[in-house]
């Protein structure tokens, strides 16, 4: 019990300090890629989804949540990449929150959300390189 409100709380952690990263929506904004990689998530999030309508309504909530407050906090305007990103890091929360939930959770579906996440964060090329650092935001891209 304690350590699933530990992973809970780093979770939450993690999806607020990207949300709330002015960097974050920099790269989301510039990095068209980015933005569809982390969108991206949503097809294998609604592949393992028990109830489509109700993760649908939980997936945009979420996501009108987090928009709201990275446009409250961090005061700029809204833009719809940085929002597709946002898809992906609610589907990740989302995500991390079934496999807390389930404590019977099949194997297959308990670990989904690693790849695309480790896909999204290290964006390696397609031969195992690191992609080129884009020296306007010292970010990773393609």
């Amino acid at each position: 019990m304690v350590r699933r409100i530990i992973v809970a709380g780093v979770v939450s952690m993690l999806v607020l300090t990207v949300t709330l990263s002015r960097e974050f929506y920099n790269r989301t904004s510039a990095d068209p890629f980015f933005s569809l990689t982390l969108a991206g998530f949503l097809f294998v999030f609604f592949s393992i989804a028990r109830w489509p309508i109700l993760d649908v309504l939980q997936l945009s909530a979420t996501t009108l949540i987090l928009a709201c407050l990275q446009v409250l906090v961090l005061r700029i305007d809204f833009k719809a990449l940085p929002a597709f990103a946002l898809l992906g890091v609610a589907g990740f929360a989302l995500q991390a929150d079934r496999w807390l939930r389930s404590a019977r959770e099949e194997k297959s579906t308990r670990y989904a959300f690693l790849p695309p996440l480790l896909l999204g964060l290290f964006r390696t090329g397609i031969n195992g390189q690191a992609a080129p650092q884009d020296p306007r935001f010292g970010f990773v891209r393609f």
